[in-house]
């Protein structure tokens, strides 16, 4: 059978079952791997298929791995993987796309709703029995913004963008999309507005682009 090797297994959670990944090779699962290309280096050396979250994989690890034929990443992005070193080497590389679409839509206002509800502060001030000291029915300390009418700039149009477009419109919120030209992003038939306007413009502005040259330390 196949050997495939899983570098980092633990960074899936508990909830991920492999036991049909595991009928199909002979998988073997490291909880966890550091990043140190020997370590690396050394539980690849007989594998065929690695499997990656975060582990990089770089030209160096890939010269001592002769066997290693294909890198699934276990993610979206792959700028922990050498992808020139593969293309010379003959790995395939292949990524995660479309998972967790809702998880992050929702993480979004999650930290949002967080922040505009002024959650945290307010939950401090009741575990300092501040709230039970007041004087009024609640406390003001904090003031609260409304999602409704403020609106949200999207950088990238993908999946995950369009998803956590459509809870910000069942919030009451703008949406305004930025120009793919100068970002690297795909175009769509969305309208688009030049980055520096949706900077300018936006209430809030949450990232969904893929990491290119374009738009490196955006």
């Amino acid at each position: 059978m196949t050997k495939c090797t899983f570098l980092d297994s633990d960074t899936l959670g508990n909830d991920i079952n492999l036991d049909s990944l595991a009928q199909s090779c002979e998988l073997e699962c490291f909880t966890h791997t550091s990043h140190d290309p020997n370590q690396i280096a050394t539980r690849l050396q007989q594998s065929i298929v690695a499997i990656s979250n975060k582990v990089p994989i770089s030209a160096q690890v890939l010269a001592r791995c002769p066997n290693l034929k294909l890198i699934l990443v276990a993610a979206t992005g792959v700028d922990h993987i050498d992808l020139q070193a593969c293309q010379s080497n003959g790995v395939i590389v292949c990524n995660a796309r479309n998972y967790g679409t809702q998880s992050v839509a929702q993480h979004v206002f999650a930290l949002l709703l967080a922040l505009t509800n002024q959650v945290y502060p307010y939950q401090q001030l009741v575990y300092d029995g501040q709230w039970s000291k007041g004087t009024n029915f609640c406390l003001l300390n904090y003031p609260i913004r409304e999602l409704t009418g403020m609106t949200l700039g999207l950088v990238g149009y993908g999946t995950l963008a369009q998803a956590v477009e459509r809870l910000a419109l069942a919030f009451g919120m703008e949406c305004i999309v930025s120009e793919s030209s100068q970002l690297g992003i795909k175009r769509s038939t969305r309208a688009r507005v030049p980055f520096s306007e949706l900077v300018q413009t936006a209430d809030v502005i949450s990232l969904h682009c893929p990491l290119t040259p374009a738009n490196h330390n955006l």
